[in-house]
């Protein structure tokens, strides 16, 4: 969003808590050990293009992953997406102060669908601040119904989403994005598809044209951006 003097006022983000903590993994690991076990040391967990993992196909993975708690946290471990996310903040506020502006930028941390204390909240503005740097930090708890292309609009540049693609799915079957379409902001998703949605293909090349195709169908609506999947992965934390 610009303000009059043609600046972009608003430089702000929002990242949930499943992007940059590996919420994926204890979910496997209490689904079946084993098969956690051989993805991540096979490396296809850090490879794929879908939340299926051998025997485990979506139709069982998500449901129970839409289900999880704030138990999951314990055995999560932080993913790459922090550092994507400093980049963009640093660069973000360098380039508004050029412009005019006063380099001010919110991270608003999604922490839907846990329930945390006010010592978590606490902890975790903290911890995002020593990650990020000079940035303020706002604790929100917003479902996709809630979090709504109006109010991206008017707080948002960026919202960093792990079920992203579901969000988007969800308000363009509501209209929502469609009546008020938001392509100044961009939207970082992972790598994978969603749904029936099946990847035809192994060849690389045809792999970035298939996302890359999606990107560009999108960005009439919103800047779509995909990153790979492995930004979205941690480590196998069995405390």
């Amino acid at each position: 969003m610009k303000n009059e003097e043609g600046i972009d006022s608003i430089i702000h983000v929002l990242v949930d808590l499943d992007s940059i903590m590996d919420t994926r993994l204890p979910v496997l690991y209490a689904i079946d050990e084993n098969v956690a076990e051989k993805v991540v040391k096979s490396g296809s967990y850090f490879k794929r293009y879908k939340d299926e993992f051998e025997h485990i196909t979506m139709d069982i993975f998500k449901p129970l992953y839409n289900d999880r708690t704030r138990n999951v946290l314990t055995l999560a471990t932080p993913t790459k997406m922090l550092d994507t996310i400093s980049d963009y903040c640093s660069e973000a506020i360098l380039q508004n102060k050029k412009t005019g502006g006063e380099g001010k930028l919110t991270v608003y941390l999604n922490i839907y669908p846990y329930n945390l204390s006010v010592d978590e909240f606490d902890n975790l503005a903290s911890g995002i601040r020593y990650m990020i740097g000079d940035v303020d930090v706002t604790i929100v708890s917003m479902s996709k119904e809630e979090l709504t292309p109006k109010w991206v609009d008017d707080n948002l540049a960026m919202l960093v989403l792990y079920q992203g693609l579901d969000w988007l799915e969800y308000h363009t079957a509501m209209l929502n994005i469609i009546k008020n379409p938001i392509n100044n902001v961009a939207l970082m998703v992972p790598a994978t598809v969603i749904g029936n949605v099946k990847l035809t293909t192994t060849k690389p090349s045809e792999i970035i044209k298939f996302f890359t195709d999606m990107e560009e169908m999108s960005k009439t609506l919103i800047k779509l951006k995909f990153i790979g999947i492995a930004n979205y992965c941690g480590a196998l934390n069995k405390k």
